[in-house]
């Protein structure tokens, strides 16, 4: 899932390269498997605890009781993260420093988009030319932690009177880059509370140094795409159009060919139809 959300959120980004005033949908995804991600994890975490419990350490015993409660009580998955945190290192996550406040709002950022309802209010708004005519504007006003964001100019940039839905202000690269940073930075958090010599530290190990790189805001895939723009490259991209090209102008096109079938006949070549309808 984690592969799922980094490979829309370049998406996300090659969309908004191409095109900086338009909004990226592949965002939306990009929050959505990120949340699910970190989901994901910790349900996978518990599972793993309960089929090797004869190789666990007393903390990692411990955090599989634990999660196996919450889970029977139907808890979220920040309550999950908390109390792993908790017995896994013998201190719980501070709700509001990080990793742990990125999270949260990733996970209410998913639940809003999953359980979409109008979260837009009503604000009015009036300009030099407005109030000279003894009128003002109604623009839409998306939800605190969206304004936050547009604060920190991460969301599509609109103008004071114009109305742009919650939704649509979160489709660009730079929220779904937040969005992946936030469940890689909540996962690592969890793989290095294990301890030292446990098994699912050294495979979790492994895991983070694939894909923490990869997530965090400042990575290198922002600058990914400017290398095919190079004098070299993008001749050595031409010759590869010319010659494609060239022998698609020379093939027969296949979309000319006809099937024909003798009248009253049965028995057709499937072989054949096949090739000729691809």
């Amino acid at each position: 899932m984690m592969t799922l959300a980094l490979e829309a959120r370049d998406r996300a980004a090659e969309t908004r390269r191409l095109d900086p005033t338009v909004m990226a949908g592949d965002a939306v995804v990009s929050i959505v498997m990120a949340a699910a991600a970190t989901e994901a994890f910790i349900n996978e975490l518990e599972s793993v605890y309960r089929t090797t419990m004869a190789y666990l350490r007393a903390s990692e015993i411990a955090t599989s009781a634990a999660l196996a409660e919450v889970e029977k009580g139907q808890g979220s998955t920040e309550l999950k993260y908390l109390v792993a945190s908790l017995s896994l290192s013998g201190q719980m996550f501070d709700r509001g420093g990080q990793p742990f406040q990125d999270f949260s709002l990733l996970m209410r950022m998913r639940n809003d988009l999953m359980h979409a309802k109008p979260r837009d209010s009503l604000e009015r708004v009036s300009d030099d030319r407005d109030e000279a005519d003894g009128e003002a504007a109604w623009v839409t006003v998306p939800p605190s932690y969206v304004r936050q964001f547009e604060q920190r100019a991460m969301t599509v940039p609109r103008g004071r009177s114009v109305s742009v839905s919650w939704l649509n202000l979160l489709e660009t690269e730079h929220i779904a880059s937040w969005a992946c940073a936030a469940a890689v930075n909540i996962i690592v958090a969890i793989v290095n509370m294990e301890p030292a010599d446990s098994h699912l530290r050294l495979s979790g190990r492994a895991w983070a140094e694939h894909y923490h790189p990869r997530a965090q805001v400042d990575a290198p895939w922002r600058h990914a795409r400017a290398v095919t723009r190079c004098p070299r490259h993008e001749g050595s991209a031409r010759r590869e159009r010319s010659s494609l090209a060239s022998t698609t102008a020379n093939r027969e096109p296949r979309h000319r060919a006809v099937l024909q079938v003798p009248v009253g006949s049965t028995r057709i070549d499937t072989r054949r139809a096949r090739y000729l309808a691809s």
